[in-house]
């Protein structure tokens, strides 16, 4: 599930970044591609809860904190390895420091076990909770879960660019 939602999401980010590069100013691309990573990758990751929950037959809050977490640390594994395969790159062969490729592989590995898997393990929880008679509702609380940890997934993501900006216009 997790490598999955890895890439529909990546395909997707890819697209927002192609269409925004040189529309969105004085914001970067890029600021705008971590804004919303959160809208996209959560809605990534809760499809592929759903479709390896397929078989389940118990469907509840529990099961969906289980199923979330799981698929949220598998996206966070091959996400942290695409930062990582991405930061090397940049240090071997754009003339980048080691430095900025250690940063990204800390910073990765501090904040994956943390994030990934309990936005998704509370998304899923409340999308599991809503369950009626072995089908999926959406409900205004799965709703509202759903723009909560979308909202607070793309400040994490984004807080570093939000923040240069405003140290930079002082």
């Amino acid at each position: 599930g997790g490598l999955l939602a890895t890439q529909v999401a990546g395909g997707l980010n890819a697209l927002i970044d192609h269409f925004t590069r040189g529309i969105i100013s004085p914001l970067t691309p890029q600021v705008v591609v971590r804004s919303t990573a959160g809208v996209v990758e959560e809605l990534c990751k809760i499809l592929a809860v759903v479709l390896v929950s397929k078989g389940l037959p118990v469907k509840n809050a529990r099961v969906g904190l289980f199923m979330g977490g799981a698929v949220g640390f598998g996206f966070s594994a091959f996400e942290d390895m695409d930062y990582g395969v991405a930061a090397a790159h940049s240090t071997l062969f754009a003339n980048s420091h080691f430095v900025s490729y250690l940063g990204t592989a800390i910073g990765r590995s501090v904040l994956g076990p943390f994030a990934h898997p309990i936005f998704t393990a509370l998304l899923a929880a409340a999308l599991f909770a809503a369950v009626r008679n072995g089908r999926y509702r959406i409900t205004l609380g799965v709703v509202g879960t759903y723009l909560l940890v979308a909202l607070v997934h793309g400040l994490v993501d984004s807080s570093g660019d939000y923040l240069g900006l405003l140290l930079h216009s002082h």
